[in-house]
């Protein structure tokens, strides 16, 4: 391959439709790949593994929060100072080794450490490892939430993408990125589920002092898009494109310029560039690690439920619209507003205030059709379907003071998302083991650190409100049936006997306190059968 070609764009005729990524790591990268792999699935946020940032499966000490601090819970700053004096004991044992000769004897954490360095390594080589130490932590349930969180874009995802003609694996990019958090900051200033700086989202994205569109998981999507379809135009491969996301395409550029080559596994082995880093020479790998495990999870984390895709109508501002003025024309609450527009900056809702004109306004597929009879010239929308939905569905999610009782389709790993939390903390509240999962009906204490009340409560019913309205683009309820409760009986056993879910119940007796039934009690039980107009799963009907 021909570098300066593509340092003066001569590569600029190809396409991203005429392009194929590479399922494999570069040349000299897998066991980069690999590393990952084991970061992202093995090793818990616990986790502290010790490495040689020039080649990070040497792997010189892994040490573990929870054998200094209980439960491992402690000060930043405490973790940092014990995490510091690990880091010098190895810098002592690389130094002490380097010092040895092959016929003295080791203890069994240097045989260990000569190890990493490949078979037949002399003792001196490990004197040069001491300058390049890097602490690498585990992510394995971050990792995990963020493989949940995904399934609300996905599918999104797959239609932007694809309609640039680029490879579907890009979807899986916000793994290595955000872990799909649309609230996600760095320190480096880079905000949203695609972490775009202010200086590279300008030419695409919409920032002022109301709007940040970086936040926006969709929006900032198709500008990723437009993004990495212009790296690959400009350097014709999709490893040096999917890096330059990270460094710039200036900042590849310059790599492959000091290093005559363009070849990404030649960079990362030879560049001494002082802007192309740790981060920066492991992006792609990590990229390519963690897509595999996107389309593998299953032999990582067992079976994985993801969150169901937003299912949303948008509506297009031609005008300054009053917050309280759009809650009444389409009947929806202000922070189920809040939790699907996160581009909107808190002073709008902090002043219950305006929402600038041309913002495209996300709504619930039924909230647009209801506020179709009020709509006026300020507004155009539009929605592929209208959901038939009862009046009035009940999302009281059982909340009471900090104790609150789990619903259906929730898991710990929702929680610590809504509440900013790892969850962790969530288990060593409540007294749960590690691999004990959620069960629907149970209580589960919370704690408000970080994201206060009311955003946790929008979050949360944001989410259920996404799966009523999955599920009513499935399925329609036919009729009713009077059922006579006996002994024992509830809401949540009537739910189970009857496949279906439990706000369903609720919805059609929302008179009834579902936690004062009595035996003898009548309750209306729904008759639900497959919507035949649309296609969907019948996963919703398998429990409440």
């Amino acid at each position: 391959m021909n570098w300066p070609a593509l340092l003066f764009g001569c590569w600029m005729g190809l396409t991203p439709a005429e392009s194929r990524m590479e399922m494999e790591p570069p040349r000299g990268l897998e066991r980069h790949y690999q590393f990952w792999i084991r970061v992202f699935t093995e090793f818990s946020v616990h986790e502290q593994l010790i490495v040689d940032s020039r080649a990070p499966y040497r792997i010189f000490r892994v040490t573990d929060y929870r054998e200094a601090f209980p439960g491992g819970h402690a000060t930043r700053s405490r973790k940092n100072e014990w995490l510091a004096a690990q880091k010098d004991e190895v810098a002592e044992l690389l130094r002490g080794l380097s010092e040895k000769s092959e016929t003295d004897s080791f203890t069994h954490e240097e045989s260990a450490i000569l190890a990493c360095f490949g078979y037949g390594a002399e003792p001196s080589v490990a004197g040069d490892a001491v300058r390049y130490l890097r602490v690498q932590g585990g992510m394995r349930e971050p990792f995990l939430e963020g493989l949940i969180l995904s399934g609300r874009y996905l599918d999104a995802y797959r239609k932007i993408f694809s309609e640039k003609g680029l490879p579907e694996r890009l979807i899986y990019l916000p793994h290595v990125e955000s872990g799909y958090r649309f609230e996600a900051r760095s320190r480096d200033g880079a905000a949203g589920v695609w972490q775009f700086t202010r200086g590279a989202a300008k030419p695409h994205l919409r920032m002022d002092r109301d709007v940040d569109e970086r936040l926006d998981p969709i929006l900032s999507a198709r500008a990723a898009a437009r993004v990495l379809a212009g790296h690959y135009r400009s350097l014709g491969s999709w490893p040096l494109a999917v890096t330059a996301y990270n460094t710039g395409l200036s900042g590849i550029r310059r790599v492959m310029e000091s290093v005559q080559s363009a070849d990404l596994g030649d960079l990362v082995r030879q560049s001494r560039h002082g802007r192309f880093g740790f981060a920066s020479k492991n992006f792609y790998v990590a990229f390519l690690a963690a897509s595999f495990i996107a389309e593998n999870p299953e032999p990582f984390f067992g079976p994985v439920r993801k969150e169901p895709p937003w299912d949303i109508s948008e509506v297009t501002l031609k005008s300054r619209q009053n917050v309280e003025s759009l809650v009444d024309r389409y009947g929806v609450s202000g922070d189920t507003l809040k939790a699907l527009n996160p581009a909107l900056l808190s002073g709008i809702w902090n002043r219950g205030g305006e929402i600038p004109a041309g913002v495209r306004l996300r709504l619930p597929f039924d909230a647009l059709a209801a506020g179709s009879s009020k709509k006026t010239e300020m507004e155009t929308g539009s929605t592929s379907r209208i959901i038939s939905m009862p009046s009035g569905l009940n999302l009281d999610l059982g909340m009471r003071n900090e104790t609150l009782v789990v619903q259906a389709g929730e898991t710990l790993g929702h929680y610590a998302h809504w509440l900013e939390i790892p969850a962790q903390e969530l288990r060593r509240i409540n007294g749960l083991l590690l691999n004990t999962g959620l069960q629907a009906g149970q209580q589960l204490k919370v704690i408000f650190k970080i994201v206060d009340k009311p955003t946790f409560q929008a979050r949360r019913q944001a989410f259920h409100y996404e799966r009523q309205v999955t599920f009513f683009q499935n399925y329609v309820v036919t009729d009713t049936r009077e059922v006579v409760l006996k002994e024992g009986e509830s809401f949540w056993t009537l739910a189970r006997q009857n496949g279906i879910p439990f706000w369903l119940l609720l919805a059609w007796n929302d008179s009834e306190d579902p936690h004062r039934l009595a035996r003898g009690q009548r309750v209306k039980v729904p008759v639900v059968k497959q919507n035949e107009t649309e296609s969907g799963s019948a996963g919703f009907l398998n429990g409440p």
